[in-house]
C-alpha cells in the first residue's frame, strides 16, 4: 500500500514537472520574440497621455502613470525604450512576486522554488500582461505580495504584529494606487489579518487590536487622499462609476431595446430608438450610446435613478438570461484559460479575450497559437493531476487515523492561508463580474489564475519540489 501511494505521488509529480517544464519553455521563447514589441491596448495610449498630465478620472491610479513619466526620462537620458524598461520591471516583479509566494507557502529549495515562479511567470495571460503598458500585471504581482507576507502572519499563528502588518498595508498601497478598484480587493486580506489578530488578542492585549486598526485606517486614508488630489471625475468623458451604472451595463446591453417602452421619458428623449438597437453591438455601447447621452442630458444625479430604473426594467423580462450571462463571467474569471478555449472557438459569450489575443498573436502568430493552445489545455489537465494529488492526501490522512483510531488534525494557519485566498478571489471574481455584460477581461484574472497555478504546484511533491 505504502509503495503504491509512493509510486504515485512519484509519477503525478513527475507529470506536473514536465507539464509546467512546457509551458516554461514555450513561455521564456515567447518573452524573447515578443519583448522587442509593443501591444496595441487602447488603455496604453490612454496611460502615457496620462503620464504628461498626472489627471486620472476614477477609472485609473496614478502610480503607473508616475511609472511611464520614470520610464520615458530614462529613455532620454540613456535612449533605452521606455516600454522595455517597463518590460523588465513587470517582469522582474512578477518573478519576484512569485518566488516569495512560494516560499510563504512552504515550498523549500532555491532551484524549486525558481523552477515554480518561472511556471508562474510564464502562463500566457500573465506573459501578455507583463509584456504590455499596462497596469495589470503590476498589480496582480502586488496583490500576491500582499498575499505572501499574510500567509506568513497566519502560518505563525501568533499575534499580529504591526510590523509585519505594515508589510502587508505596503502592497495594499501600491496596488490601490495602480487601480481604485484594489481599495477594495486589495483590503480583503487586510480585514481577515484585522479580524484574526482580533480573535488572537482580544484577550490579552485590546491594545494591540487599536493599533492595528488605526494603522489600516491610516493606510485607508491615505489611498483615499491621493485618489482625492489625483483623479478628476468625468474627465475623460467617461460615465460616472456607480452600481447603478454596472447593473444597466451587466442587465440591459443585450436586452435594452426590447424594455425601450417603459423607459423614463428622460431616458427616451435622450436615446433615440434608432441608437438603442446598436447598443447591443459592442459590450462598451452601453455606456456610448446610452450612459453617456443620459447623463448629459439630466445630470449625475437623476441618471443614477435612470439607470437603476433601466436596469430593473431589463431584469424582469430577462432575468434568466442575465442570470445566465452573470454566471458565464464568474467561471469565466474564477477559470479563465479553460473558458479562453471556448470563448476563442465561438462556443462561449462575448467577452474582450478575442480582442486580447488578436493583439496578443500580432508579432509571432504560430507561436502565440501553440503557447496560448497547449497551456490552457494543460492548465485543465494540471488541475486535475493537482486534485487527484490532493484526494489522495486526504484519503492518506483519514485512512491514517482511522488506523490510529484517532482523529484528523488540521494546520491552522495552512486552512486560515486556503480561506484568504478564496475570499480575495471570490471579492475580486464578484467585483468584476458586476461592471458590466460583455466584458470578461482575462487580463483583470490573472491573480486568480495564479493562484489556481500555487495550488497545482504545491503538488508537485516527493522530490520535485520539497515542502514543509
Amino acid at each position: 500500500m505504502q509503495k503504491a501511494g509512493k509510486a504515485f505521488f512519484t509519477v503525478a509529480g513527475g507529470v506536473l514537472f514536465i507539464g509546467f517544464s512546457i509551458q516554461i519553455v514555450l513561455g521564456l521563447c515567447w518573452m524573447v520574440c515578443n519583448f522587442p514589441g509593443y501591444q496595441q491596448f487602447g488603455e496604453s495610449a490612454l496611460y502615457v497621455e496620462i503620464s504628461k498630465s498626472f489627471i486620472c478620472d476614477e477609472y485609473e491610479g496614478i502610480l503607473y502613470p508616475v511609472l511611464i513619466w520614470l520610464a520615458r526620462g530614462i529613455e532620454d537620458f540613456f535612449l533605452i525604450p521606455y516600454h522595455y524598461i517597463l518590460y523588465l520591471l513587470q517582469l522582474c516583479m512578477a518573478f519576484a512576486a512569485a518566488y516569495r509566494l512560494l516560499r510563504s507557502a512552504g515550498v523549500k529549495g532555491k532551484a524549486a522554488t525558481v523552477w515554480g515562479s518561472l511556471a508562474m511567470l510564464t502562463f500566457p495571460m500573465a506573459m501578455q500582461c507583463h509584456l504590455a503598458v499596462l497596469p495589470d500585471s503590476l498589480t496582480s504581482s502586488f496583490l500576491l505580495l500582499e498575499l505572501s507576507f499574510a500567509f506568513d502572519m497566519l502560518r505563525q499563528g501568533g499575534e499580529l504584529r504591526s510590523r509585519q502588518l505594515i508589510k502587508v498595508l505596503a502592497f495594499w498601497l501600491l496596488a490601490a494606487l495602480m487601480q481604485p478598484v484594489y481599495l477594495y480587493l486589495g483590503a480583503v486580506p487586510v480585514i481577515f489579518l484585522f479580524l484574526f489578530g482580533m480573535a488572537k488578542s482580544w484577550k490579552a492585549n485590546k491594545k494591540k487590536i487599536l493599533y492595528n486598526g488605526i494603522m489600516i485606517l491610516a493606510f485607508a486614508g491615505m489611498i483615499s487622499g491621493v485618489q482625492d488630489l489625483t483623479q478628476v471625475e468625468g474627465y475623460y468623458g467617461r460615465v460616472h462609476q456607480s452600481l447603478n451604472a454596472s447593473l444597466m451595463s451587466r442587465c440591459a446591453w443585450l436586452y435594452a431595446e426590447y424594455g425601450y417602452e417603459l423607459w423614463p421619458r428622460e431616458a427616451k428623449e435622450a436615446v433615440p430608438w434608432e441608437q438603442v438597437v446598436q447598443v447591443s453591438y459592442y459590450a462598451d455601447n452601453v455606456e456610448r450610446m446610452l450612459a453617456i447621452p443620459i447623463e448629459e442630458a439630466v445630470g449625475e444625479e437623476r441618471a443614477e435613478e435612470i439607470f437603476g430604473e433601466v436596469a430593473q426594467i431589463a431584469w424582469e423580462h430577462h432575468k434568466s438570461k442575465i442570470l445566465h450571462d452573470a454566471a458565464w463571467d464568474v467561471v469565466g474569471y474564477t477559470f479563465s484559460p479553460m473558458v479562453l478555449q471556448r470563448q476563442l472557438t465561438g462556443k462561449a459569450y462575448d467577452s474582450y479575450s478575442g480582442r486580447n489575443y488578436d493583439i496578443m498573436r500580432a508579432g509571432m502568430p504560430q507561436l502565440t497559437e501553440y503557447f496560448l493552445n497547449y497551456s490552457c489545455w494543460w492548465f485543465a489537465a494540471g488541475l486535475c493531476v493537482a486534485g487527484a494529488v490532493q484526494a489522495a492526501v486526504i484519503g492518506k490522512a483519514f485512512y491514517g487515523a482511522w488506523r490510529r483510531k484517532g482523529s484528523l488534525t488540521f494546520h491552522g494557519g495552512k486552512v486560515l492561508s486556503v480561506l484568504i485566498c478564496l475570499f480575495t478571489s471570490g471579492v475580486l471574481v464578484l467585483l468584476y463580474s458586476l461592471r458590466g455584460a460583455g466584458m470578461m477581461d482575462y487580463k483583470k484574472s490573472i491573480a486568480v489564475t495564479l493562484l489556481w497555478l500555487l495550488w497545482a504546484l504545491l503538488s508537485c511533491t516527493r522530490g520535485i519540489i520539497r515542502r514543509e
